[in-house]
């Protein structure tokens, strides 16, 4: 099998509300997800680390009709990997037991 390509990929989430009560509680279930600084997500079986980079907020925004927009941004990093499913190769070999191997 051959060797996979580390990959880093960097996100960025970025909440829009009009409620204040709606940050605070993804604040809340992002921080509880990421207490250790770190969660798993698996894909195609494989666990990888999702790294939580940090958050921050910035001033209200206010559109044309007058409303109110609160906006936080929340950095994320998964440490992933590249494998082409295509270069793996399927080799049946035949497993021959050692003459003249004794176990004591």
């Amino acid at each position: 099998m051959p060797e996979p390509t580390n990959v880093d990929m960097t996100y960025e989430v970025t909440l829009f509300t009009k409620y204040r009560v709606d940050v605070n509680q993804y604040d809340e279930q992002v921080l509880k997800n990421f207490a250790s600084q770190q969660e798993y997500v698996y894909i195609k079986g494989n666990p990888l680390p999702l790294l939580f980079e940090g958050f921050a907020e910035s001033n209200p925004i206010e559109n044309i009709d007058g409303d109110r927009f609160f906006v936080s941004k929340y950095a994320l990093k998964i440490l992933g990997f590249i494998q082409d499913e295509k270069e793996f190769e399927i080799v049946k070999t035949m497993r021959k037991p050692r003459i003249g191997y004794s176990v004591m």
